[in-house]
């Protein structure tokens, strides 16, 4: 007896169930990096919320600090390697491509800023500026190479 098929549908072939479950573990991965971040900055704003970025804070728990900077570090060393495991090469290379671009708008800002500083002509460098605009750039180039 011949299958009920329709033109121009596959069945569901190997190859295909493969990619599925690849992009799921993709998403799993990136939701779980995503949710430590925002364990994070929820800690971060629970303790400090109404002066964060005044510069008025009296600081952080020592253990609250650790905990912050590990589970940043863990995020991003195990999320990079389990994430590159399930990243074909065309991505990987536009994701090396993001990663360059967003380390050269640091390169390019941070010296120029600190020298201008330097010289009494702009403000003290504000780290976290230069943190979001790493983040930013790499989030616009990643966005760019893939969507060119």
């Amino acid at each position: 007896m011949m299958g009920n098929r329709m033109a121009g549908v596959s069945d569901d072939q190997p190859g295909e169930r493969a990619e599925r479950q690849r992009r799921a573990r993709k998403a799993w991965t990136i939701g779980a990096v995503a949710a430590v971040g925002m364990a994070a900055g929820f800690a971060m704003g629970w303790r400090d919320a109404d002066n964060l970025f005044s510069g008025t804070s009296e600081g952080w728990p020592p253990a609250m600090a650790i905990a912050i900077a590990a589970s940043y570090l863990l995020a991003i060393v195990v999320g990079g390697i389990v994430l590159a495991r399930q990243t074909d090469e065309v991505e990987l290379m536009g994701q090396y491509k993001a990663i360059a671009a967003g380390g050269l708008a640091y390169v390019v800002v941070y010296p120029l800023w600190f020298v201008l500083w330097m010289g009494n002509l702009a403000p003290e460098p504000m780290h976290a500026a230069l943190f979001a605009l790493f983040w930013l750039t790499l989030v616009a180039a990643f966005l760019f190479y893939r969507y060119r």
